[in-house]
This record gives structure tokens, C-alpha cells and sequence, in this order.
């Protein structure tokens, strides 16, 4: 969405579908575009990255380089007072490794698409669904975002 609007993110995507999401989802997903608020949760994630990806990941710091299940991870969801974004500043506290933190800001592209947008211009594209019980995160491809435009790129064979 383009026009400046204190509506959630996550509601602009979902559009009517916000109202019959579990209350958990609408309280960690409500934070308004050009605002400074945040939510912090805490839980635990599998994580596996392919062996041949690892080198990439590890010198642009887009995703972590690591496969390891039951990873300790801190997630601050929040906005920013100059745009529509709705981040996500993680941190991994992977077993005998420093902490590995990732940024990333996700944009609403159109209807219930949107974009993913690492620090490095990589994008990941996804439609937004929700089946009556639970958040699908549908992949839809991958861009370079370059000057506000967004390239699609053809890495789905590569990197799934």
C-alpha cells in the first residue's frame, strides 16, 4: 500500500479474513505502518540452510548459515515512523556460535502479496493465506529490489 494509513500491515493484507484470525495472530501482527511501535516474542525454530548456500549466506547476512533444531530465537516485530514497512530484527543464539542477527523489512505489494526485503535489495515474494486454521506463508518467487523497483529473479530451481 502506498497511502500513508495507520491500518496494520498484516490487516491490509488479509483484508476480511483479519477479523476471523485468532486473537494471538491479530495481537503479534497489529503493529500500524509509520508508527514507532513494537511487539518482542521469543520461541525456539528448526533451521537448516543448504550446505551449498552457506558461503553466501554467511558473507551478505541475509538467513543463517547454520542447520540446527530447537534454536533459541528473539524476534522484534516493529515499524518505523518514515514508511509502511513491518520488520523483523531476529536474532539466533545458535549452540557454540555468537548470535546471528538478520533484518528484514516485509512491504505489502498488492492485495495479500508481499514482499520480504533483506538489507542487500533480496527479495522474497509470498501470498498471504489463512485456512481457517493457520498463517500460509505461499512462495511466489524472488526479486532484486534496486532504486524502489522490484526484478524478479528466477532462483526458485536454486534455492526452493
Amino acid at each position: 500500500m502506498n497511502a500513508k494509513t495507520s491500518i496494520p500491515v498484516f490487516q491490509q493484507v488479509f483484508q476480511d479474513q483479519w477479523q476471523i484470525l485468532p486473537a494471538v495472530i491479530k495481537k503479534r501482527y497489529a503493529i500500524a505502518p509509520y508508527s514507532d511501535q513494537s511487539i518482542t516474542v521469543e520461541g525456539l525454530l528448526d533451521v537448516s540452510c543448504k550446505w551449498f548456500i552457506w558461503p553466501v549466506t554467511k558473507i551478505m547476512g541475509v538467513l543463517p548459515p547454520y542447520n540446527q533444531k530447537k534454536v533459541p530465537v528473539t524476534v522484534i516485530f516493529r515499524s518505523q515512523p518514515d514508511n509502511a514497512a513491518f520488520c523483523f530484527d531476529r536474532t539466533f543464539y545458535f549452540h557454540h556460535k555468537p548470535p546471528f542477527k538478520f533484518f528484514s523489512s516485509l512491504f505489502q505489494e498488492k492485495g495479500t502479496q508481499v514482499a520480504e526485503v533483506t538489507r542487500i535489495g533480496l527479495c522474497s515474494l509470498f501470498n498471504m493465506e489463512f485456512d481457517g486454521t493457520a498463517v500460509k506463508m505461499v512462495h511466489a518467487g524472488y526479486a532484486w529490489q534496486v532504486g524502489g523497483k522490484r526484478i524478479k529473479l528466477p532462483l526458485t530451481w536454486l534455492l526452493g
